[in-house]
């Protein structure tokens, strides 16, 4: 049994569903496997439950929290497999992609990242700052990457909180909205001839 833990969308689902029931049993090692799947209902949970899926696929966990600590439930209590891994989401948002996109010699734009324009309501926050956040030019950052850029949070996707950013007028104002977000600067790619987004992995 494969669990679906879904949000708003009906495409993705529906397509696996028809795929899986189109599937039929699969031999392998010997033996005969026959999958099923059904959708997930965000509900009140035992600790103690014993759920009856071999396999979750996540598409809702990274933006509320009840499915997530449920799937950390059943990894560590029941040997649930899990698709994507709750435990790595900090290591899964873009600023991490980023990253291994380029020791891997991907092309990345050329991108910053630059501290958040309203500081974290933390109270040790203020001494720390004091004593090792020096002032920084954005203005400058901005000139060394080059207009147009984007600025967009680090942990981001569905394009929400980006803006395209021509001048420094406009720097300045997406930086005073960006509030307690960490941001990243990042080149804008020009006079492409196709453009395509997918979805990726990487260990």
């Amino acid at each position: 049994m494969i669990g679906l833990l879904l949000a708003t969308e009906e495409d993705w689902p529906s397509a696996f569903e028809s795929v899986l029931a189109r599937l039929g049993p699969v031999r392998y090692g010997g033996e005969t496997h026959e999958f099923r799947c059904e959708r997930i209902l965000n509900e009140p949970f035992d600790l103690a439950h014993v759920p009856r899926y071999s396999l979750v696929i996540d598409r809702l966990s990274w933006w509320y929290d009840l499915p997530r600590e449920w799937l950390k439930k059943i990894a560590l209590m029941n040997n649930v497999y899990l698709l994507n891994n709750p435990f790595t989401f900090q290591a899964m948002e873009k600023h991490a992609a980023y990253c291994a996109m380029l020791r891997l010699g991907l092309k990345v734009p050329s991108t910053w990242l630059i501290p958040h324009r309203l500081p974290p309501g933390d109270s040790r926050y203020v001494p720390m700052a004091e004593r090792y956040n020096p002032k920084f030019d954005l203005e400058s950052v901005a000139e060394r990457i080059g207009y147009p850029l984007y600025m967009k949070p680090f942990d981001g996707g569905q394009w929400i909180g980006v803006t395209r950013i021509t001048n420094a007028d406009e720097l300045r104002e997406s930086y005073e909205e960006s509030g307690e977000r960490l941001m990243h600067l990042q080149a804008a790619v020009e006079d492409f001839d196709v453009f395509t987004r997918s979805l990726s992995r990487y260990r």
